[in-house]
């Protein structure tokens, strides 16, 4: 089953997860996040 995660804006100090394909995932909003460098 292929799946669509889709960006989304996690709030300041959201909890992130790394997903299976090494992405991280922002557990409040449920879609991926661009690292912060």
């Amino acid at each position: 089953m292929d799946e669509e995660i889709s960006q989304c804006h996690c709030p300041p100090g959201g909890e992130t997860y790394v997903n299976d394909d090494g992405m991280d995932i922002c557990v409040s909003c449920g879609g991926w996040v661009q690292p912060t460098v």
